[in-house]
């Protein structure tokens, strides 16, 4: 579980990083690359298409914004899931606070996707929440004190 949020905040955080660094046409080759097996599959997947439709203008014009929120909420995760790791109660209403405002955007996602990775990354956050809100006082418990 604390695993799952160290690795998607590690992903993120270096993917805002990529980014801010690499030049928007490598960016550009990565989309095309990463989506030619998915439109080959099914060539009307919705994300994909749109990822090739907005992807590049959007990158070559908002690279820099893009960049500061994927580093902030990667980071943001990382430190919750190395406070979850501590058992601090910070970590816990952190991870809490970060799930609850993130499921809607899930939610939608998974609907307006419906593709295997947005079901699976939606099931994998409702259960990390569910985990943790069954489990609280393993974390709560020194606040307690």
């Amino acid at each position: 579980m604390i695993g799952f949020k160290l690795i998607t905040g590690a992903v993120e955080f270096l993917a805002g990083l990529a980014v801010l660094v690499l030049p928007t046409s490598w960016l550009d080759q990565l989309i095309f690359a990463s989506t030619r097996g998915e439109l080959r599959a099914d060539p009307n997947d919705l994300v994909a298409n749109f990822l090739r439709s907005h992807g590049p203008a959007f990158l070559a014009n908002h690279d820099q914004p893009l960049s500061f929120v994927l580093i902030a909420l990667g980071a943001v995760k990382l430190v919750g899931a190395v406070g979850l790791i501590k058992r601090r109660p910070w970590g816990f209403w952190l991870a809490i606070g970060l799930l609850v405002a993130l499921l809607p955007l899930d939610f939608y996602r998974a609907l307006a996707d419906a593709s295997l990775w947005t079901v699976l990354l939606l099931v994998a956050n409702v259960v990390v929440l569910t985990i943790l809100v069954r489990y609280r006082s393993i974390f709560l418990e020194r606040e307690s004190r």
